[in-house]
């Protein structure tokens, strides 16, 4: 290298004037950056989102379905309908018990309120930490001389 061409200058970096983008042009971009991160966000939370369950049962003479808000911890609602082997609704006692056999844990007993025929609803905090539970329907009828049980497992996640 020459001497001249270390006394010269050095050449500048910057982008002319007419290779700026607009600002109203980099507004929209960065508008359009925080909306799709804004509905990215939505799906994502979409897809954990604490999922309903329903699962089937049987008892010697009924047919259960118990129907969880979700299976996660925290105030939960279920619900149970109860029909007999005709499909219709039964009028009765319905208890719900919770257990998780694993760490030899009992949860409250629940008695369910009848919100219509063959129709049982309660709420509270069913299960006191995640992993498999053990949920009882226990359905006695007047007049019946035993309740019957149908039992359902239900794993709680996060």
């Amino acid at each position: 290298m020459s001497e001249q061409d270390l006394r010269r200058e050095p050449e500048s970096f910057a982008p002319e004037e007419s290779n700026r983008p607009h600002p109203a042009r980099r507004w929209i971009v960065v508008a359009a950056s925080v909306i799709l991160g804004i509905g990215a966000l939505v799906l994502v939370g979409a897809q954990l989102a604490p999922k309903p369950i329903t699962l089937q049962g049987e008892t010697a003479a009924y047919h259960v379905r118990l129907d969880l808000d979700a299976a996660t911890l925290g105030r939960r609602v279920v619900t149970v309908e109860v029909a007999d082997a005709a499909d219709q609704a039964v009028a009765a006692q319905v208890d719900l018990h919770t257990s998780m056999p694993e760490m030899r844990m009992v949860g409250p007993a629940v008695r369910m309120e009848q919100t219509g025929p063959g129709r049982y609803e309660a709420s509270g905090d069913l299960f006191t930490m995640l992993g498999d539970w053990t949920v009882t329907v226990r359905v006695s009828e007047p007049g019946s001389a035993s309740p019957q049980e149908a039992v359902f497992t239900v794993t709680v996640v996060p």
